[in-house]
Parts: C-alpha cells; sequence; structure tokens
C-alpha cells in the first residue's frame, strides 16, 4: 500500500510542475484569479487541504480499515533521528506508511544532551512506543552541515551558499537561533583541521559522516538507552541497536555507515 502520489525524476522542469501542483489551484476550479498577495497565501493553503483530503480520500477507498487501524496503538519499529530537510522525508524513503516510524527531525540531525525535547522523545520512543531500532541519518547537501563548516572556517565561506553563512560584516551580531544550534557541529569540524585543506564537497561529505558518528555515540551514552539495555533482558524494552546512515539525494539510497551498537544480550539470547 502506497500513500504517495508523484514521481521524482531528473527534470528540473518536472521537479517544479510537481512542486507547483501542490501550491496551485487546478486550473479548472471555479475559483476565481488571485488578486492579492493575501489571498495567494490563503489559496496556497486552501490548496494543501485540498490534497490532504484527496489523499485521505484516497486511502479510505482503497483501503477502509487503514485510519482505525491507526487509532488503536502505534507499533513503529523505528526511531529515525534525521534531518529537517524537506528531501528527507524518512516514511517515503523506507517505503512505509504512517505509524511505521517514530520520528525526530532537526537541523543537522543531531542528538544533544541539553535538548529536552530530544531527550523526552528517545524516552517515550524507547520506553513507550517500544522501538526496535534507531536509526541517526545525515545526507548529502546537507545545509546545517554547510552552515558548521563556514563558521568553523569563515575563510571558505565564499565556497558555500551565501545563505549558510554570516557576511564578515555580520561576525560581530548576537549569534541566531540557527548559529547557537549548529554551533556543537561547527565545534566538531574546528576538531578535524584536515577539513580546511580538502576540497569543499569531500570535506562537507567528512563532515556529515563524523557528524552521525557522533550522534550515534551520544545515544549510545544516553541516560535512556543505556537504562534501557541495563533492565531489557524480562522487561517490554524491545530496543536492539543504534544505527547510522547517509542517505544520497542524487540516487535516493541510504548507505549504511556500519558504526551500529547492539545490545549486548542479542549474543546470548
Amino acid at each position: 500500500m502506497h500513500y504517495a502520489e508523484g514521481s521524482c525524476t531528473n527534470d528540473s522542469s518536472e521537479r517544479i510542475t510537481l512542486v507547483q501542483r501542490i501550491i496551485t489551484p487546478n486550473p479548472t476550479s471555479s475559483l476565481r484569479p488571485v488578486s492579492s498577495p493575501l489571498e495567494k497565501a490563503r489559496e496556497e493553503f486552501a490548496a494543501f487541504l485540498a490534497h490532504n483530503a484527496s489523499w485521505s480520500d484516497k486511502v479510505n477507498k482503497e483501503h477502509p480499515e487503514f485510519f482505525p487501524e491507526l487509532t488503536k496503538k502505534q507499533y513503529p519499529a523505528i526511531l529515525w533521528i534525521g534531518c529537517a530537510d524537506s528531501r528527507v522525508p524518512e516514511t517515503v524513503i523506507l517505503d512505509g506508511l504512517p505509524g511505521d516510524v517514530f520520528t525526530t527531525r532537526n537541523i543537522a540531525n543531531q542528538f544533544l544532551p541539553d535538548d529536552t525535547s530530544a531527550q523526552s522523545m528517545l524516552q517515550y520512543a524507547v520506553e513507550i512506543a517500544h522501538v526496535r531500532h534507531i536509526i541517526v541519518v545525515g545526507h548529502s547537501n546537507c545545509g546545517g552541515v554547510e552552515a558548521a563548516y563556514s563558521a568553523a572556517f569563515p575563510h571558505r565561506g565564499h565556497d558555500v551558499s551565501p545563505l549558510t553563512y554570516k557576511r564578515a560584516a555580520d561576525l560581530e551580531s548576537e549569534p541566531t537561533p540557527v548559529d547557537r544550534w549548529i554551533a556543537p557541529l561547527a565545534q566538531l569540524a574546528r576538531a578535524m583541521p584536515e577539513l580546511a585543506d580538502m576540497p569543499l564537497e569531500k570535506a562537507l561529505d567528512k563532515l556529515a559522516r563524523a557528524n552521525v558518528v557522533r550522534q550515534v555515540d551520544a545515544l549510545t551514552r544516553s541516560a535512556v538507552v543505556r537504562h534501557a539495555w541495563s533492565h531489557k533482558r524480562g522487561s517490554k524494552i524491545m530496543l536492539t541497536s543504534v544505527h547510522g546512515c547517509m542517505y544520497h539525494l542524487d540516487t535516493g539510497l541510504l548507505e549504511d555507515l556500519r558504526i551500529s551498537k547492539y545490545w549486548s544480550g542479542l549474543s546470548s539470547s
């Protein structure tokens, strides 16, 4: 069963058309032409709701039991810790359905010790939703990684999109929320001075991978995972492993970074 429509191609004109399909009312509809920015914004939001209604109707007709089953309980096998990037939708990538994946996403797929949202999400996923796997997923062409790289090596800032770094005139300004969020990743980049002398694409890829490794390590050291694995035998805890992957935008494939950590009891189960 698939709930997403549309297809991805390498043709940029078709890709734009697919985006416009979401925000542009049906040309055959009786809606009058939009005459102001406010009306355009309202029409776009109305189009979002219309697409949702169409999707819901399609699923109900093809699988009338699907939504009633969802109301009973969730049984996600996976906790996905990914990037907020709109090009990395976990359920679509895994060819899954609502209810398959417990998810948290933020800029550059970070799991930080002082992030109450992430910590509470982890506890809920492990102790209540009873996920079996945690997967940290970085991806190619990550704007958060680019921003952290530029913060760490400002002399190379011209090589990265101007949207992802501060211009020289702004370096003395107050840190923004994005600045504060990517600070740990920028610190990681500074601890890898070899990045400054590498071709940009390779440097960003290496930093993105190192970031996934760091988050996997942080998760396995977290109080929630350590408690789960020390009390797993005989309990309802189902967590068996923590994995790290890279998602490649140009192929749609997940790459196993082979840094998985497993509950020690698996070898004796």
